[in-house]
């Protein structure tokens, strides 16, 4: 091999060592917080938060289960798991109250033999979905065996438009 193939051979090395650490990237690790990702995805339609409606945060009161049958077939033919509990949503709903503020209510079911307790907070939001008010105190409420009972709260500001019930047992 001559002396200037040589040359050729080194300097195309070269050039590819050069040309293949451009292309790499380099990953900066920042601590403190990040960026948060809005989730839309079908798949996961209880990522997001649902306003003007009630949630059981406690898993405790409400778990998701599969039923299958003895063949293998689900029991609900949208091929989905079913939400079985204590505490069942009844009704919920708001209005005005005369002074104009939020009036919201929850209307709750214990599906248990024995009496239960549980607590609702609730969290106002302003009519750009953004929170104003709360989340409000705890409050308790006592339900027999198979009863009913009731969750309602005020918002204190006017603005308030939309509202978001979260349901625990009682603690």
């Amino acid at each position: 091999m001559k002396y200037t193939d040589l040359k050729k051979v080194i300097l195309v090395l070269l050039v590819i060592l050069i040309t293949s650490g451009c292309q790499s990237t380099v990953t900066i690790r920042r601590e403190g917080a990040t960026p948060g990702l809005q989730v839309r995805d079908a798949r996961m339609p209880d990522a997001r938060l649902h306003l003007n409606a009630v949630a059981i945060i406690d898993p405790n009161l409400q778990r998701r289960v599969r039923t299958e049958f003895a063949s293998g077939f689900m029991a609900s033919s949208s091929n989905q798991a079913d939400y079985i509990g204590k505490v069942t949503v009844e009704n919920h709903g708001s209005g005005r109250s005369p002074t104009g503020t939020l009036d919201v209510f929850a209307v709750l079911r214990n599906r248990t033999v024995h009496p239960l307790q549980v607590e609702c907070r609730v969290s106002f939001f302003n009519e750009q979905e953004i929170p104003v008010e709360g989340p409000t105190a705890w409050q308790r409420i006592f339900l027999n065996e198979n009863g009913i009972g009731s969750c309602k709260q005020f918002s204190t500001q006017l603005n308030t438009s939309y509202y978001y019930i979260e349901i625990r047992e009682g603690r």
